[in-house]
């Protein structure tokens, strides 16, 4: 019997946690400014979003991050795989988040491993 499927994460709280992780604020998150840590802190939002917990759609990423076409999030999602690989500090601050994400799974489910 599979296990159900951990519920949504909030954005708020995962938009506030590319806040304080990459050290900018909320108008360099939903701006089209370019910089690099603003292009890493939206691809944190859209990784976690669309990773852990019950994915949000492209649609609904762009929405939240003040874009009008999902291809972005599309795009950003893609980026945070490269930076996940390739950027250390990306890939720390994605593993502290799944971490909290699994250990609150193993609480609401009894001690069950976190895949």
């Amino acid at each position: 019997m599979a296990q159900p499927r951990l519920p949504r994460l909030d954005p708020a709280l995962v938009m506030q946690l590319a806040l304080v992780e990459f050290r900018i604020d909320r108008m360099d998150l939903i701006s089209g400014r370019r910089e690099a840590r603003f292009i890493k802190a939206r691809a944190f939002v859209v990784w976690a979003l669309r990773t852990l917990g019950e994915p949000l759609s492209y649609p609904e990423l762009a929405r939240l991050l003040g874009k009008s076409c999902h291809s972005v999030s599309i795009n950003l999602h893609q980026r945070a795989i490269v930076f996940r690989l390739f950027d250390p500090h990306f890939a720390a601050a994605c593993t502290r988040l799944a971490r909290s994400v699994c250990n609150a799974k193993k609480e609401v489910y009894h001690g069950a491993t976190c895949h």
